[in-house]
């Protein structure tokens, strides 16, 4: 990992911090909740900048596979729990009757599902997942993630074996390109907050 990017992410991990705290999150980022590990929990997935569940009805290991993918985490074994498994989420029931083949790489965008907010569960239908406990993270690797190819998405980084967001504050095509270079990539077509496209 390059001097200037562990300097950066030293510098905006802070801001990081506060823009979670105030609820800021990217629309169709998923975390797991509750759960005894990082590798379990209630599903909860972003939705207008706000937290809520995802509802049991017709779900599969086939979604369980997705969730753990967008995660950054093993698919293979994936498997859920229904009926508010690992306890009943208090926000809004954001999805119902997601359906995924399990080579998808985002739940929101490639899953076909209701439309946000529209169902007919409550939260004693609270969707869980279990993902694989193997990581595959090499501390200081980077990947992108939740990008519709390979080559575009959303910075991660491996700290301590677990996968991490880095912030974009202060970021310009400079540090970009050299995430690109990192990556194996030529050249940068264009960054946009957060986004890399590259070819």
């Amino acid at each position: 990992m390059s001097v200037l990017l562990r300097i950066l992410i030293a510098v905006t991990f802070s801001s990081c911090v506060i823009k979670q705290a105030l609820g800021d999150c990217d629309l169709g980022a998923l975390q797991l909740v509750n759960g005894s590990s990082i590798f379990e929990g209630r599903v909860e997935i972003c939705y207008n900048n706000t937290w809520g569940t995802i509802c049991d009805d017709n779900w599969s290991d086939a979604n369980a596979q997705v969730v753990c993918r967008q995660l950054g985490f093993s698919t293979i074994g994936a498997y859920y729990h229904s009926n508010a498994y690992y306890g009943q989420g208090n926000g809004s029931i954001i999805l119902d009757n997601v359906h995924c083949d399990g080579t998808e790489a985002s739940l929101i965008q490639q899953c076909s599902h209701s439309n946000p907010l529209s169902h007919n569960c409550g939260h004693h239908e609270d969707i869980g997942v279990v993902c694989p406990s193997t990581h595959n993270c090499t501390h200081g690797s980077i990947r992108l993630v939740d990008g519709s190819y390979i080559g575009v998405g959303r910075l991660e980084i491996c700290i301590d074996n677990e996968w991490g967001t880095v912030c974009d504050n202060g970021w310009t095509n400079l540090n970009a390109q050299v995430v690109c270079k990192q990556l194996g990539q030529n050249r940068l077509t264009r960054y946009q907050g957060g986004i890399f496209f590259v070819n």
